[in-house]
């Protein structure tokens, strides 16, 4: 195996502007292909490779979040060298990045769970290594936790059900606090319009 996904981003993103680009179905009813593209780094996670929708999406990848398990890593993992494939450094959600952001966050922004056995869904992690990593602004597109149906059947069908799956409710739950605290912190990121009205209506636990 040459690849172990425990990327330390700081050399890639430190100083620079990032958008961080998720494939939620709300994404592909915007333009922000060319705001995307005008990042000094452009990040994605997961299956992204839409063809046709660079207007909304954009047509750069400098730098990718997966799971070390994701069917996209499985499948291209003889292409993998020193972390990249096709030249693309990636970054995994493996222990090491996940004791990094541990050990810089406020422990508020990440205590919203009741079951510490659960971690952030590989998107926000991606953000809160972002942000870690010295970058100098993180816009983040494309991140609505499934509230608009997927542009793709099948992932519409997945998407229905697991949604309504209780661990998942919670787990989105507290990942929306973590991206609301992160703001209150008053931190370099910003959300699309969709993603900043889900922030806007979530309550924190205090607050509910």
């Amino acid at each position: 195996m040459n690849y172990d996904l425990q990327l330390d981003i700081t050399p890639i993103v430190k100083g620079k502007t990032v958008a961080i680009v998720g494939h939620a179905a709300s994404l592909y009813l915007n333009d922000y292909g060319k705001e995307i593209d005008s990042a000094d780094i452009v990040v994605r996670f997961h299956l992204f490779n839409r063809s046709g929708f660079q207007e909304s999406i954009g047509t750069r990848t400098d730098l990718w979040y997966c799971s070390d398990l994701a069917p996209e890593v499985i499948k291209n993992k003889e292409s993998i060298i020193n972390n990249k494939i096709n030249g693309i450094p990636i970054c995994g959600k493996k222990p090491a990045l996940l004791h990094r952001i541990r050990s810089n966050y406020n422990p508020v922004t990440l205590n919203y769970s009741d079951n510490p056995g659960t971690w952030s869904a590989t998107g926000i992690v991606s953000i809160m290594d972002c942000l870690i990593s010295g970058a100098s602004e993180v816009s983040v597109y494309g991140v609505d936790f499934w509230d608009s149906e997927d542009v793709v059947p099948v992932n519409a069908k997945t998407q229905s059900v697991v949604k309504n799956i209780p661990r998942y409710i919670q787990s989105t739950y507290n990942d929306k606090c973590r991206l609301r605290a992160l703001q209150l912190e008053r931190l370099p990121v910003k959300y699309d319009k969709v993603l900043q009205e889900i922030i806007n209506n979530t309550k924190l636990p205090g607050e509910l």
